[in-house]
């Protein structure tokens, strides 16, 4: 019987929601993403994948809900989920803006 090891990381280490993997095998789950190590990375993942080789770990694990931040590797700060609120020119207040879009107070 053989086990492997796994490098965990916080999602903070992955510049975006939608990062480029390069030619890594990624399978994405509902907390993060699983990278099994590449022979050629992407410049934002080298250093963590250098690491993990250096470590004997076979695959990376991205979450974003029980790992703590890692100093040894750069973290990005991800955009604010898009959304539909925005603030209002006339009334300084949010609240839905769209092309229709009427201000209670202008009324």
């Amino acid at each position: 019987m053989a086990f492997t090891k796994t490098l965990l990381l916080c999602t903070s280490h992955v510049p975006s929601p939608t990062p480029d993997w390069g030619e890594a095998w990624v399978r994405e789950y509902e907390d993060g993403w699983i990278v099994f190590v590449p022979s050629e990375a992407p410049a934002w993942l080298q250093p963590i994948m250098e690491y993990a080789e250096a470590n004997h770990c076979f695959t990376i694990a991205f979450s974003c809900g029980w790992v703590d931040v890692d100093t040894r590797f750069k973290t990005y700060q991800w955009p604010e989920e898009p959304t539909d609120q925005a603030i209002c020119v006339h009334c300084d207040e949010s609240h839905h803006v769209d092309n229709d879009h009427q201000c209670p107070e202008k009324e």
